[in-house]
């Protein structure tokens, strides 16, 4: 299967495909915990509300709007740390949306809204092939918001289709998991 048909085949089941990087204000280790339990936390400081019309800017203004499409339709997704140490690509399902109650960086309990994958699996660190191209995908992410919908690739610049092909391969592998309830 082309990455084109990948794309249009998970796209056309009416999934969003996100690319997430877990950023909040919130301790490293705790955004690496979230990120290996397939968790993509949003952090503007806007709690439980998701209306796009109450937004400061345009990446928060985003970030509510692909987390409203997620809900509504799912999502394949990868989410990743800092330095790429973590990605985890997986399927998140219709009304996978949650809000997380975590401790920050100062020690306050906050309320971060999120989504938590179904179906996912860690990336094996230094993977070629489509894993290489997903990880130079998300590279190329310079001066996007921290959750976004990658844009169609090229032959020289992986995109969007890398978020499929990545959780193909891993099932094919035998690696997708679901989360620990």
């Amino acid at each position: 299967m082309s990455s084109q048909n990948t794309k249009k085949s998970f796209s056309n089941e009416g999934a969003t495909i996100v690319l997430h990087r877990n950023n909040p204000d919130l301790p490293q280790s705790t955004c690496r915990e979230l990120t290996q339990r397939g968790i993509g936390v949003v952090d503007f400081g806007m709690g439980t509300n998701l209306d796009p019309d109450d937004s400061d800017n345009a990446a928060e203004t985003r970030s509510k709007n692909t987390l409203r499409r997620i809900s509504a339709g799912g999502a394949y997704g990868a989410i990743h740390v800092k330095g790429l140490d973590i990605v985890v690509v997986g399927y998140a399902a219709p009304r996978a949306i949650r809000f997380f109650e975590l401790e920050n960086v100062d020690g306050e309990v906050r309320t971060y809204p999120g989504f938590q994958f179904e179906r996912f699996g860690e990336v094996p660190e230094g993977g070629d092939g489509v894993f290489e191209r997903l990880d130079t995908a998300i590279g190329n992410r310079t001066n996007k918001p921290t959750l976004y919908e990658p844009d169609e690739g090229t032959p020289d610049r992986p995109g969007i289709e890398t978020i499929p092909e990545a959780f193909i391969e891993l099932d094919r592998m035998g690696r997708l998991r679901r989360p620990i309830k």
